[in-house]
């Protein structure tokens, strides 16, 4: 019997076969007739010379895979299905003693050995034509990966059809509510993939998962309308409900159930390279993806994770005894929230306080501790707030401040909890909402340094200090204990910039260039300078004659102070990739270098204690070659390095040069 219903079902796919096949044919003669017409400018404005090969290539595979295809798993479906019934063949066979399974398993392998025939004959003519324009194995990658996105789509297409095939008494019918149905999985796939955008696996959307569970939901709906119930169709819509309801469940609580182990695989992916931001008390650290805006709070000392902060992660700020404010526009499962949030953990990863919702506008990377609460600077179009967020309560008290976008920011805080605001001229018809005028952050204007009244939540009525300069560098020109301030006076690359001690106004005498420079705990300010072909590294306070410390020929140094200020991380590269005018600054202090040595062939890293003027000499650390320049030693705390690349997250204390403790991926 089922041999007779296999036959049957076959011969009447017949017509629609040989159409699939026909049209495999015509189209590319098709499309090649019109290129050849294009050529001369009679169609589509003329072709670009190599028209041909372009749409054999690339225009005919796409055609066939993702529209023939889905069109004939479409047409054979709703006719091996819905024919028997508008013909009246299918009462016939109800009323034989023919299982309805059997009629309706019949009908489903014929219609796919039927779209499985119009698939390799029309598929072989794009590869026959593929292979003749260009042989190149890559060529073959793209075909392939069409052929398979082809089948998908069929697929789906087939499952719609099957559904709708069910229900209606057409083929015509049929194929309409199937193509409607047929998007229903791809629109609900879709929609979870943009609402949930960080719900991932190895950059696939989990939402996804949908279609494969709907779509093996909507044959199974197909087959216990079809099979299940009285004969004649009565409560087929009913249970074909019910049937596709609990699929749709089932999609749904897969991904809600899988979207937060996604979430967690998203942070800790492999082949990532994380911005480290240690803490001055050393007990914990935050290590953030770049690419993912993904990161995860790890224990400096085990080098354990101890908390995942899901995408997207705007910054994260750790205050001087190991709290963690983020600034984060992270929502359930994956979702992005409609508000940023600033949330608060202690060093275990512990949430601790209360969250806060912000305001518009927040620039959460240029927020900083200020005593209990974490200050967030808002940028607006005509003004500027600063949000002071309580660390344990999480009530917001706003600063306005008279500047906008470009022309302020945040000093400080110092080492007794002092907190500065560097305010440019206000001038609201040249700011823009969506972000800075080009060139405007770094043009030099007159500003006023004001100190922030962090309990009373106002600005002070008179400045510290005026100065004219860029008010984007202010946050680098005050010395730690906020005694001193490296005058700006708008100089360019290599000028001369004096000291001002702020108390009593006394010019302390120009000890360094605008090269590279910061300061030091002890209010030690550590600079380089250019003497030949040597960058040498100079150290001074307030007043004092500068202290070379060590030179380096044909190199780029960085100088990184850590977290507490105490010691200086110190990278000598002899590459000419890393060249910058601000290394090459002949300075003042130049004539103090005669008769001294320069250290030997770089690279070369080393710390300089400036407390007890010594260096020491870190171990070479030289990984797989092509990862050089994206591979890094910063600071991960007081007295610990990080080793960062692309796929592994290291500690190494510098009181065990050498030893490293394994956080995330392996160090090369």
């Amino acid at each position: 019997m089922l041999r007779a219903l296999l036959w049957k079902d076959w011969r009447q796919l017949r017509a629609l076969r040989w159409t699939g096949l026909a049209l495999g044919a015509v189209l590319p003669v098709a499309f090649l007739a019109g290129a050849k017409a294009a050529k001369p400018g009679m169609l589509f404005g003329g072709a670009a010379e190599g028209a041909t090969s372009s749409i054999l290539l690339e225009v005919l595979p796409v055609t066939v895979a993702l529209a023939v295809w889905p069109l004939m798993a479409l047409l054979l479906v709703s006719q091996a299905f819905a024919g028997d019934r508008a013909s009246g063949v299918e009462s016939f066979l109800l009323e034989r003693p023919v299982p309805r399974s059997r009629i309706w398993f019949s009908r489903l392998a014929a219609s796919a050995a039927s779209w499985l025939v119009v698939a390799a004959g029309t598929g072989a003519i794009a590869a026959l034509l593929v292979l003749a324009a260009a042989p190149a194995p890559e060529r073959w990658r793209d075909f392939l990966a069409v052929a398979v996105a082809g089948a998908l789509v069929a697929s789906i297409a087939a499952a719609g059809a099957l559904a709708a095939a069910s229900l209606v008494p057409s083929p015509m019918t049929a194929l309409l509510l199937g193509l409607l149905l047929g998007t229903a999985p791809v629109g609900a796939s879709l929609w979870l993939s943009w609402r949930f955008p960080f719900a991932s696996y190895r950059g696939v959307p989990l939402g996804l998962v949908t279609l494969p569970v709907l779509a093996g939901g909507f044959a199974v709906a197909s087959w216990v309308a079809s099979c299940r119930g009285e004969p004649m169709g009565r409560g087929r819509a009913t249970r074909f409900g019910i049937v596709l309801g609990a699929a749709l469940a089932l999609a749904l609580a897969g991904f809600f159930a899988l979207a937060p182990a996604a979430v967690r695989r998203h942070a800790l992916g492999p082949g990532e390279t994380r911005t480290v931001i240690p803490s001055p008390s050393g007990g914990v650290l935050i290590a953030v993806s770049a690419r993912t805006d993904s990161g995860c709070l790890v224990d400096a000392e085990t080098g354990r994770v101890e908390r995942i902060l899901p995408p997207p992660v705007e910054s994260a700020i750790v205050s001087p005894d190991g709290r963690v404010a983020v600034v984060t526009w992270a929502g359930s499962f994956g979702a992005m929230a409609d508000r940023a949030r600033v949330e608060f953990f202690d060093a275990r990863g512990r949430r601790v306080g209360a969250g806060a919702s912000l305001m518009d506008g927040v620039a959460g990377h240029w927020g900083t501790w200020a005593g209990s609460a974490v200050a967030l600077p808002a940028f607006g179009a005509r003004s500027s707030r600063i949000a002071f967020v309580d660390g344990g309560t999480g009530a917001v008290r706003i600063v306005d401040v008279p500047s906008t976008w470009g022309r302020w920011s945040l000093v400080g805080p110092t080492l007794d909890g002092r907190l500065f605001v560097a305010i440019g001229p206000e001038e609201p018809e040249a700011a823009d909402a969506r972000g800075p005028v080009r060139g405007r952050a770094q043009t030099a204007v007159a500003y006023d340094v004001v100190e922030v009244d962090i309990l009373e939540g106002r600005l002070g009525a008179k400045p510290i200090l005026r100065e004219l300069g860029v008010p984007w560098r202010a946050p680098h020109l005050l010395s730690p204990s906020g005694r001193y301030w490296l005058v700006d006076r708008g100089a360019g690359i290599c000028d001369a910039r004096p000291i001002l001690e702020l108390e009593n106004g006394l010019d302390l005498g120009p000890p360094s260039p605008l090269g590279r420079r910061t300061w030091l705990s002890g209010d030690v300010l550590a600079w380089l300078e250019t003497s030949g072909d040597t960058t040498w590294l100079f150290v001074a306070r307030p007043g004092e004659d500068p202290k070379p410390v060590r030179g380096w020929r044909t190199a780029f140094v960085q100088l990184q102070p850590s977290p507490d200020r105490a010691l200086l991380l110190v990278h000598a590269r002899g590459s000419a990739r890393h060249s910058d005018l601000a290394n090459r600054c002949p300075g003042p202090s130049a004539s103090r270098v005669a008769g001294l040595v320069a250290s030997g062939p770089v690279p070369q890293t080393g710390i300089y204690d400036p407390g007890r003027g010594v260096w020491s000499d870190l171990p070479a650390w030289e990984p797989a070659e092509g990862l050089n320049f994206d591979c890094e030693r910063v600071w991960a705390g007081p007295r610990t390095l990080a080793r960062t690349g692309p796929g592994f997250l290291a500690l190494e204390d510098i009181d065990r040069p050498g030893a490293i403790r394994e956080v995330l991926g392996r160090s090369p």
